[in-house]
């Protein structure tokens, strides 16, 4: 399974990968660059796919945007109440 995936805290943040529980893990312990600069400290939405291309091109598609905040509220986004690590 793949995810595309959207932190935030004062900024948004996009990213996609095919463990969400452990890059979660790494982006709320500041052990990513961008993240640790953006201090990015909550998942707020996440979606599964099931193709790679699916996956890298909604990533592109929402970064390419320049509005992350706009796609949270997406019907076919899976909104998250907590925490998921």
């Amino acid at each position: 399974m793949y995810y595309v995936y959207i932190l935030k805290w004062t900024k948004y943040y996009c990213g996609c990968t095919k463990n969400l529980e452990k890059r979660v893990k790494e982006h709320l312990n500041w052990e990513v660059r961008t993240t640790k600069i953006l201090k990015i400290n909550e998942l707020v939405w996440y979606l599964e796919a099931t193709d790679e291309k699916e996956w890298f091109e909604l990533e592109r598609r929402i970064k390419k945007s320049k509005n992350i905040k706009k796609w949270i509220n997406k019907s076919w986004f899976i909104k998250v109440n907590k925490i998921l690590v």
